[in-house]
């Protein structure tokens, strides 16, 4: 471990290694959009002093006191509150000091004045519980009522607005409301929704819990209903795939690894409204709250996303002694030698001890043999398991950024059918289809990059429709889809090897099909 001497020199121009002098912005959370009447909000849960120290807060002109023709607003201590004079959309600012550095958030806020309310003439709310959700034994269950709505405009943010129920009892109060169910079973959930003139409105939710039936040799929670495997790396499980190195889809798609759930909670609690004050961390949960068109699910896959794009929260910088080490002049930075493992990634987990055993007369593709021996692996442009990939090294080329974002969406609950891993000539990336989308949107995480253009056009300037090859998760290699069902990809048109190499994949997939379920007949 290397320890750096900071030298800061300040006002009287006298050196000094004082770290306290090293001051850094307050960190903000997006505060969720408001409609009046709200519960009074807590500042303090959606702030952070990266030093430690107390925070003041006011609004933009340096007051405690916000009016406009709308809102009347106030700050007291760390508490916002506001109350309607007039009926429509706002934005107050709202400025976080500790002194000498400030940040701001801007609140967006639909004020109702109460008094403009006809009680005679109101039209009722109309309550929306989402969809049926199936979930296992000790999974988070969201239940989402954000897409009620009151034509009116006076369903207000008030969490005793929104009432979840079962059987008549009540479960918890909220919008969005996050419980836990202990065992198998089927629960029907009643969501109450009610606006400023006293009108209810319900709907109904189905939650289904069952018992764990995948990666039953792992303590995971998170992975997808739909996958082959039941165990974590080394698993021996699922197809033999080859892209850099040979690997077994279960491995290289890592689904049944528990270390990756908390990804999973991350980006459960960015989309329930809960508060991030890590920065990168809250800039990636405000880019997919504000990108997601309301719905839970897209916000999640964004969240993860733009987590391990740009967002640069769950791996960071590029690999490039992959490339040095397996003697790849043109992705080797010009002031490393080849056949080294150098330069070292810029990571949050700093894997200092990466080794090279790749010569230019041995010339073999590297090797991981243990995620807590790095000295035992051989870094040459190895395709490394997720797990490792994201908790041991943090870092990767294109294929390890691309799979083990795929590997984290599937483990989100996303279908086989709905992401998968790109093969290019000379790249990996990845596609996803979102929810209640017809298309598949390309996505490319490598090195922190811009990783998803909203509107659905590639993220970077490189031919991903015409260069793919093949594609993959977990379950092993698929049919990629047609250009035709990608976003961006309409216009180019697949060339006859393409088309070819689809049919015969078609036809080796019904034979394998069909082979297997004569075998199962046989065994009975």
């Amino acid at each position: 471990m290397f320890f750096f001497l900071i030298t800061i020199y300040n006002v009287n121009a006298q050196d000094s290694s004082d770290l306290s002098l090293v001051n850094s912005p307050p960190v903000l959370s997006q505060v969720p959009i408001l409609s009046t009447p709200f519960d009074p909000i807590d500042l303090s849960l959606y702030a952070e002093d990266p030093e430690g120290g107390l925070l003041s807060f006011s609004f933009e002109d340096g007051s405690i006191d916000y009016n406009s023709n709308l809102l009347t607003c106030s700050i007291t201590n760390t508490i916002f509150f506001c109350v309607a004079t007039g009926t429509g959309p706002d934005a107050v600012v709202v400025i976080a000091s500790d002194g000498e550095k400030a940040n701001e958030v801007i609140i967006t806020i639909d004020a109702v004045k109460q008094e403009s309310i006809d009680a005679l003439s109101n039209i009722p709310p109309i309550a929306n519980a989402g969809k049926d959700i199936t979930v296992l034994v000790g999974q988070d269950v969201i239940l989402d009522g954000s897409k009620s709505y009151d034509q009116d405009g006076n369903l207000p943010s008030l969490n005793d607005a929104y009432v979840w129920k079962e059987r008549g009892f009540v479960l918890g109060n909220g919008k969005v409301f996050k419980t836990k169910f202990p065992a198998p079973g089927s629960h029907a959930i009643t969501l109450e929704v009610t606006d400023l003139s006293g009108a209810v409105s319900k709907d109904s939710v189905s939650v289904r819990v069952s018992e764990k039936k995948n990666c039953i040799n792992t303590d995971s929670v998170y992975f997808p209903q739909d996958t082959k495997c039941t165990k974590k790396w080394p698993s021996k499980e699922g197809e033999r795939i080859a892209i850099n190195t040979i690997s077994d889809s279960c491995d290289l798609f890592e689904v049944c690894d528990e270390g990756l759930d908390p990804v999973i909670e991350e980006a459960i609690n960015c989309c329930d409204g809960t508060p991030f004050l890590d920065s990168r961390r809250a800039g990636s949960c405000s880019f997919a709250n504000r990108n997601s068109g309301g719905d839970t699910r897209t916000c999640q896959a964004l969240y993860i996303i733009k987590g391990f794009g740009d967002g640069a929260v769950y791996m960071q910088d590029y690999l490039y002694s992959e490339m040095c080490c397996y003697g790849v002049r043109e992705l080797c930075p010009s002031n490393y030698p080849l056949y080294t493992p150098r330069p070292l990634p810029l990571t949050s987990t700093n894997p200092s001890n990466i080794q090279c055993k790749t010569t230019a007369d041995n010339r073999v593709l590297g090797e991981w043999l243990s995620d807590t021996r790095i000295d035992l692996n051989n870094i040459a442009l190895q395709d490394v398991h997720t797990g490792a990939t994201v908790n041991v090294l943090s870092t990767g080329t294109c294929v390890d950024y691309n799979a083990a974002t795929v590997t984290l969406l599937r483990k989100l609950g996303f279908k086989k059918s709905d992401v998968y891993l790109i093969e290019a000539t000379n790249h990996a990336y990845a596609l996803i289809k979102f929810p209640l989308e017809r298309k598949y949107t390309i996505f490319d995480t490598t090195g922190n990059a811009n990783p998803i253009t909203i509107g659905g056009l590639p993220p970077q300037n490189y031919p991903y429709c015409e260069n793919m090859l093949n594609c993959y998760n977990d379950d092993g290699r698929a049919i990629c889809p047609e250009y035709k069902n990608i976003k961006g990809c309409a216009g180019v048109k697949e060339s006859i090897l393409k088309e070819g190499s689809r049919t015969l994949f078609k036809a080796k997939k019904l034979s394998e099909d069909v082979f297997g379920k004569i075998a199962q007949e046989a065994e009975r």
